[in-house]
């Protein structure tokens, strides 16, 4: 399966930019939030950038639930267990 920079609707705060990121490259979602953060103070490039980023990256698409069935445990694409 080829790897594709998404936003996980999964684990997002406000759009599931920086989890798609961190997701994609293999970090840690707190350390890309928090690059973000660090981004936002010097010139104030952060908020434009995540926009940005926002339109331009697709959302992984979720699979719908059938006939009732129990929410996924397991997240479809990486294996790993979904926080709820």
């Amino acid at each position: 399966m080829e790897k594709r920079l998404t936003r996980n609707p999964n684990d997002r705060i406000i759009a599931g930019v920086a989890s798609g990121i961190a997701e994609y490259l293999g970090f840690d979602v707190t350390l890309v939030r928090v690059l973000f953060l660090i981004l936002l103070l010097p010139g104030g490039l952060s908020p434009l950038l995540y926009v940005l980023l926002w339109i331009v990256m697709p959302e992984r698409p979720v699979m719908a639930q059938a006939n009732g069935a129990e929410p996924y445990l397991y997240d479809p694409y990486t294996g790993q267990p979904l926080q709820r």
